[in-house]
């Protein structure tokens, strides 16, 4: 079967839609994190299921129309996002400005140094691959990307983690900010166990994933993705904290 034409060309128009859908994806996991927060877990299931039905839909018809290109992908995806957020808004009669106004000076309050902390780790992040492959070139880079691949098991963990945990800080939040840390430093101590486990099961078969995966060449670097897995450990800890530090809505903490 023959796969229409798929067009990958980056444009400006293109950047400006990539804009539309990080938007987008951003008020649709603000909104099911609420769900989550209020403990609504079937709004947020629902939410989820339209979001993957409408996705598909979407991306078969654009294939059937023949349309299936990048920006018209993107613009589907965002499209979603946006109207999902105004649906919820209709039916939980939340367009009151002064609500909006009041929650976005509270969410900027410490948001803002959340944005900043997220374009320092951003950066931190990538600028490790950008001078790797300036130095020694693009296929160490390919290993270390490779690296973090094998480690995506941990933190998937650690994704799962934060949407079951989030709404336990919250509930403290409300009631005694007092209990929150003995609870978190519980909850620390039962996953880290986990994460050690994982971590350390993908550390003893670094090398027969890789050489199953990728090649017998890529295996032989195994000592690099195993080290990926000992920072996974040692990460574990301020992924827990962070938590706990939003919580209390003061990120300047790790900052």
């Amino acid at each position: 079967m023959a796969f229409p034409s798929f067009d990958i060309e980056l444009n400006d128009a293109t950047f400006y839609e990539f804009g539309s859908l990080a938007l987008g994806y951003q008020i649709y996991d603000f909104t099911r994190k609420s769900y989550f927060s209020d403990q609504k877990f079937k709004n947020a299931l629902f939410l989820d299921l339209g979001n993957i039905s409408i996705q598909i839909i979407a991306l078969l018809f654009l294939y059937i129309s023949n349309r299936l290109g990048l920006q018209n992908i993107l613009l589907a995806l965002s499209a979603y996002y946006v109207l999902s957020f105004v649906l919820v808004c209709c039916k939980a009669s939340l367009l009151n400005l002064n609500v909006v106004v009041h929650t976005f000076r509270k969410h900027w309050r410490f948001g803002s140094w959340l944005l900043a902390t997220s374009t320092i780790q951003w950066l931190s992040g990538n600028f490790v691959f950008l001078f790797t492959g300036s130095i020694v070139g693009n296929a160490a880079v390919g290993i270390l990307k490779i690296g973090q691949s094998l480690v995506g098991a941990i933190t998937f963990l650690f994704q799962v983690v934060k949407i079951i945990y989030h709404r336990k800080p919250a509930i403290y939040q409300k009631s005694d900010m007092e209990g929150l840390w003995p609870e978190m430093q519980l909850t620390m101590r039962k996953l880290g166990v986990l994460v050690i486990l994982f971590a350390t099961l993908i550390a003893a078969l670094a090398y027969p994933m890789a050489s199953w995966l990728f090649s017998d060449e890529v295996a032989n670097h195994y000592h690099m993705y195993q080290g990926f897995t000992l920072w996974a450990i040692l990460f574990f800890p301020t992924f827990i904290y962070r938590i706990g530090f939003r919580t209390i809505e003061n990120p300047i903490l790790f900052f």
